[in-house]
């Protein structure tokens, strides 16, 4: 299956290199890759030490174990937990000398857009998150490196797609640590979300796609990510909103359009509201 974590080799990594022709977008991946350390290889970096270059790291562990210290906290980084990191920033994360090995795969990105959801990720998610190996990040994030690996990802158009692609799926997560209702089918409503993202989508919409009433689904949905589902709708959209600007010519009653807004001039109030700014003056930053 494309972008399945077993289906990765071992220690190959890609290097993005857009340079100019990098040309104004503001969400792309620097590089990628997969590993795994024996127990006692020398590995540990240093978040000061990588440049002023602001970066995005999201390093996810598929076998073993490594540790991360960040906002004056240390932690461990077990199989199916991510840590998400900020370069420059005051962190150190390395391979315990007590580890038997330490597999994972990563993502560095880059882009005003990728640190601002990257930043926003962290505040919801905390520096190590728990992902589940079937969740949207970590799909997303396999089928990008698959992809690097074949040499299949030649624009930085489509660099770039991805990178938001990640991003997204990362802020759809939420941290395992909050309490959820037993049984409560959150991925199942936020994948009909994104998949239904160029539609009018209601929150009515989201309950009947998993068989609950309104009132339920609602309460629920708060309860397991700590928003309400219209506020997760609303985000959604405007997050792709932004990307669309940023990242293409179409015209705001194009991009618009393409978020699910009949109503142009509401999406631009809608827009203004969210990111104080309307889409044109956005845009043209």
């Amino acid at each position: 299956m494309s972008g399945s974590l077993s289906s990765l080799p071992f220690k190959q990594f890609v290097f993005y290199r857009p340079g100019d022709e990098s040309g104004g977008l503001n969400a792309l991946i620097a590089n990628a890759g997969h590993e795994a350390l024996r127990p006692g290889a020398a590995y540990a970096w240093d978040g000061t030490r990588r440049g002023a270059s602001e970066m995005l790291i999201w390093q996810y562990t598929i076998a073993g174990r490594g540790k991360v210290s960040c906002g004056g906290k240390t932690f461990d980084v077990l199989p199916g937990e991510a840590m998400l990191l900020k370069v420059p920033e005051k962190h150190r994360y390395w391979l315990p000398e007590d580890s038997e090995g330490w597999e994972f795969i990563f993502l560095t990105l880059s882009g005003s857009e990728v640190m601002r959801l990257g930043m926003e990720a962290r505040k919801r998610l905390g520096v190590v998150i728990r992902h589940a190996a079937y969740s949207g990040v970590v799909r997303t994030a396999s089928s990008i490196l698959s992809e690097s690996l074949a040499d299949r990802l030649k624009s930085r158009f489509e660099i770039s797609g991805r990178a938001y692609a990640f991003m997204m799926a990362l802020l759809s997560e939420t941290n395992s640590r909050e309490p959820k209702p037993s049984g409560f089918p959150l991925e199942a409503a936020r994948e009909h979300c994104l998949a239904h993202i160029a539609e009018p989508l209601t929150v009515d919409d989201l309950a009947k796609s998993v068989n609950l009433s309104r009132w339920h689904f609602s309460r629920s949905f708060r309860k397991a990510t700590g928003i309400a589902p219209h506020q997760y709708i609303l985000e959604a959209k405007m997050g792709l909103a932004s990307h669309l600007l940023l990242n293409t010519r179409y015209s705001v009653k194009e991009v618009a359009c393409r978020c699910g807004f009949e109503d142009a001039s509401y999406f631009c109030k809608t827009f203004k509201k969210t990111h104080g700014s309307a889409p044109g003056e956005f845009r043209a930053r």
